[in-house]
């Protein structure tokens, strides 16, 4: 080439001399220049550059001047500064190119020798790229693997087609548990993890990383290949007892099943041959359908491979070598032909003389699939580090800055590429934890690549700190020592660890009371602090609506009273539609009650209702403002529902404890009222049948004795007249307090004419008309039972209204329908709170009315009473008929 320059420079040269000066020649020089630029050494274009300047001047003084001098100089000027512009672009441009071919060799070495194992796998199972340390951990150079499938690779053929079937459906691998095979034969066990590009919905390629295990898995072999050997030598030694043998053989049986080839047993002076379960499940070959003897397997060896096999055999055993091992074509049960390594070990009696052979089959035909198949090129090695499924970074080890960043961490972290490579790893961690960090740097240096180091804590560009499980290897990259980093987010199954304890804990406070105020207490608090709420109130449902007591507040307990009708505030907006409800804009929420948002400053809430089996609203509670200034989100609102769910049977156990107790105590309170009543009506009895009565009685004995002493016919008269008027008295007395137990009439006449009698017997005694309308009844008994309860509910209803209500009027009606009888007593009286009355079981005055309750109950009816202040009372009660009394 610098002969041609030289000669192309004096043809230029002498050119220029017989014609005046001109630009033309700055082209013809700077075009010498362009030329010498592909030489392999600077200095060429330069000493050219040189040598044409100096022949442009040189030309100058020698060529024919033109009319204008001064534009010949000029003309000279421009020729000199176009050839070193010539030369500095490119030079410029030649700097460029080896800066970019330095690059891309120093990125081919990175994936080339990284730690881990990594390849490329086409639509059709073919291998498209492997770096080095794929190729190292099986023992072929990447030239190859490439193009060959990849169940040529793999020692199970299932393992292939499961791994490229679920890619294809789009799914992840993840630690996903292989063996292959090496180019010596070796297994090598390993761990894949693998996804697929997509490519306008099209299957690109996979991007898998291999991981080697095959050192955990050695111990397993070893013990496989130890029992053989044991089992080999006690074969050997016929003087052992026949028991010793047998057991032996027991176990070889127990290692032939437990082992994933086809174990054979070749007895040399027989020719038996015994094979362990493997057979049936590797080749499909049925115990009862294989041969005893040796010429079963020899007919299922390929007819290619057979000759070579026996010989194989013969030969070692001529030889008395213990050991023997090849490769065939092996038939299985369905015609095909399986590729095979066999291996085994021969056993000599004590003349040294070969007694038996014991083996074992491999299946192997995935691994010669692969090496049949493999093809195609190793230039994608890029995309392999930049669409892992993991994100994954370089990292100088001392400076800590980052070298290299894959896709995944970009999308991941929310740094653009060139953020990161302007940032330390140390940027991305909060400050608290660096020092930590640079300890364990610094003590991680000799531990081995590949370890995991744990989880740490990282921060996105966003500011969201995110937990990340870390394991590296060492590297060289672009000549420095750096680490190759793996990266998994762990941030949502730690969350989900947490909100696991968090609801155990919960679980445990909630089921630890039956204290229906405690609970509640316990419910919000926890709640609280399950979502980082800063305050918040939990109630029960009542007939008025949702109710609370306490407002928990930092820590701190308000007290609250507060009742939220349905449909009105939060809380009886999840009473009517029994669904969560989440605002994060209080300010503008017409849901939100305004004197509450003002008195606890408000600006997010969320309301959770609590409900029972059957779906209906138990209770609530109701959060307020997160500590961190965040919004409620739709995970809050999960785990509140959840807190609901698991709070919703312990409320439902508290209550039912609370109505125990307080059934338990009104039934004390009403027998004890029972036992007084009775006591008090037995003295009244008692004192009316001393003052009256008996007074009576002495004065008729009077009267009689008087009688026996009568003179005459009239006085005899007149005294029997006085002594029938007192004895018709006494009868009076009598039948008055036999009514006051009970009235004839419900006995005699039924329910409708003693309700009567009573109404009028109760106007006469108070003053206060009673009007009484009976239907459905029309002269016929009802069971004894419900007439008495219902007589009694009556009095008592009256009795109460005559003591507390003062009404004008009252009004009985009696309605019997086709399975059921009501009773309604209904006053025009002062009236009062109803509910609060019965509420309170502490309050004995009113035991009247769970009398009444509890008669109607015994017979499986139902009590209501309603009552207002000023409003009056209605009492009513619904007792269901047997069938042969409904009619």
């Amino acid at each position: 080439m610098g002969s041609g320059i030289l000669a192309l420079a004096v043809g230029i040269f002498l050119a220029d001399v017989w014609t005046p000066p001109s630009v033309v020649t700055a082209a013809l020089y700077a075009g010498l220049v362009f030329l010498s630029l592909s030489a392999s050494h600077r200095a060429i274009p330069i000493a050219t550059a040189a040598g044409c300047t100096a022949l442009t001047v040189l030309a100058f003084f020698l060529s024919p001047l033109s009319a204008e001098p001064e534009s010949d100089l000029v003309n000279r000027g421009i020729a000199i500064v176009v050839l070193w512009a010539t030369l500095w672009l490119g030079l410029r441009e030649q700097q460029a190119a080896e800066r970019l071919r330095k690059n891309e060799r120093d990125l081919r070495d990175f994936i080339e020798h990284a730690a881990v194992g990594m390849h490329w796998v086409g639509p059709d199972g073919r291998i498209m790229w492997v770096n080095q340390a794929e190729a190292d951990l099986l023992g072929y150079a990447p030239g190859e693997m490439i193009g060959r499938h990849i169940a040529e690779f793999h020692a199970d053929q299932a393992t292939s087609d499961d791994i490229l079937e679920r890619l294809a459906r789009g799914e992840t691998l993840r630690n996903y548990e292989a063996r292959l095979r090496g180019k010596d034969g070796s297994i090598k066990y390993v761990l894949i993890d693998s996804n697929v590009r997509w490519e306008h919905g099209a299957f690109s390629h996979t991007r898998c990383f291999t991981r080697d295990i095959t050192e955990g898995k050695k111990a397993e072999q070893a013990l496989v290949s130890k029992a053989l050997d044991a089992l080999a030598a006690e074969s050997v030694e016929r003087k052992r007892a026949e028991e010793r043998r047998r057991v032996s053989e027991e176990r070889f049986r127990l290692i032939a099943q437990a082992t994933h080839d086809a174990v054979w047993d070749w007895n040399l002076r027989t020719n038996d041959v015994w094979w362990g379960d493997g057979l049936h499940r590797l080749f499909g070959h049925q115990a009862d359908q294989v041969g005893p003897k040796l010429d079963w397997w020899i007919d299922r060896v390929h007819p290619e491979d057979r000759d070579t096999v026996l010989t194989g055999i013969h030969a070692l055993l001529e030889r008395r070598e213990s050991s023997w091992s090849n490769e065939y074509r092996f038939q299985r049960a369905d015609g095909s032909y399986a590729h095979v390594l066999d291996r085994a070990r021969v056993i000599f009696d004590r003349h040294g003389a070969p007694v038996r052979m014991i083996g074992a089959l491999t299946d192997i035909t995935l691994w010669k699939q692969m090496e049949r198949h493999l093809r195609e090129s190793e230039d994608q090695h890029r995309r392999l580090f930049e669409h892992s499924p993991y994100p994954m970074w370089v990292v100088d080890l001392e400076t800590l800055q980052f070298l290299a960043v894959n896709d995944t961490a970009v999308r991941h972290y929310g740094y653009s590429r060139e953020e990161f490579l302007r940032m330390t790893v140390k940027d991305i961690r909060p400050p608290e934890d660096i020092p930590r960090f640079l300890g364990v740097l610094s003590a991680s240096r000799d531990i081995p690549s590949g370890t995991n180091i744990g989880v740490w804590r990282h921060r996105k560009k966003d500011g969201t700190l995110i937990d990340v499980e870390i394991s590296y290897h060492n590297i060289v990259f672009a000549g420095r020592p750096a680490r190759l980093t793996l990266l998994n987010d762990v941030t949502e199954r730690r969350r989900a660890e947490d909100t696991t304890r968090a609801f155990l804990r919960i679980s445990e406070k909630l089921n630890a009371t039956l204290d229906v105020d405690r609970l509640m207490d316990e419910l919000v608090v926890e709640a609280i602090t399950l979502v980082n709420a800063e305050s918040g109130c939990a109630g029960l449902r009542t007939p008025e609506g949702m109710e609370c007591r306490r407002y928990f507040h930092r820590g701190e307990v308000v007290p609250l009273e507060y009742r939220w009708p349905a449909g009105r505030g939060l809380p009886g907006w999840v009473l009517k539609h029994k669904v969560p409800y989440v605002t994060n804009d209080a300010a503008t929420d017409p849901q939100i009650i305004p004197e509450l948002r003002k008195r606890f400053s408000v600006k997010s809430a969320i309301s959770v209702p609590i409900l029972d089996a059957k779906e209906d609203v138990i209770g609530f509670f109701n959060l307020h403002n997160k500590r961190d200034g965040s919004e409620f989100t739709f995970s809050d609102q999960a785990k509140l529902v959840a807190v609901a769910q698991a709070a919703s049977v312990a409320v439902q156990n508290a209550l039912a404890y609370q109505k125990l107790q307080q059934a338990d105590l009104i039934q004390t309170h009403l027998l004890n009222r029972i036992i007084s009543a009775q006591e008090d009506e037995r003295r009244r009895i008692a004192r009316e049948l001393h003052d009256e009565t008996a007074q009576s009685l002495t004065s008729l004995l009077v009267g009689l004795r008087a009688l026996e002493d009568a003179e005459t016919l009239e006085s005899v008269q007149a005294k029997a007249g006085d002594l029938r008027r007192l004895t018709s008295h006494t009868l009076a007395e009598i039948q008055r307090l036999a009514r006051g137990l009970r009235p004839l009439a419900l006995d005699d006449l039924g329910l409708e004419e003693a309700v009567r009698r009573h109404a009028e017997e109760y106007a006469a005694a108070y003053g206060i008309p009673v009007d009484v309308h009976v239907s459905g009844i029309n002269g016929r008994r009802l069971p004894s039972a419900v007439e008495t309860a219902l007589y009694r509910i009556t009095q008592e209803a009256l009795t109460n209204a005559a003591k507390h209500a003062a009404p004008n009027t009252i009004s009985v009606v009696v309605r019997h329908e086709s399975s059921l009888v009501r009773l309604v007593v209904e006053d025009d009286g002062c009236g009062f709170n109803a509910r609060r009355l019965l509420k309170n079981p502490e309050t004995f005055w009113h035991l009247g009315l769970h009398g009444m309750r509890e008669r109607a109950a015994l017979l499986g009816g139902s009590f209501s009473i309603e009552s207002a202040p000023g409003k009056g009372t209605t009492v009513s009660v619904t007792i269901p008929l047997p069938e042969d009394s409904a009619a």
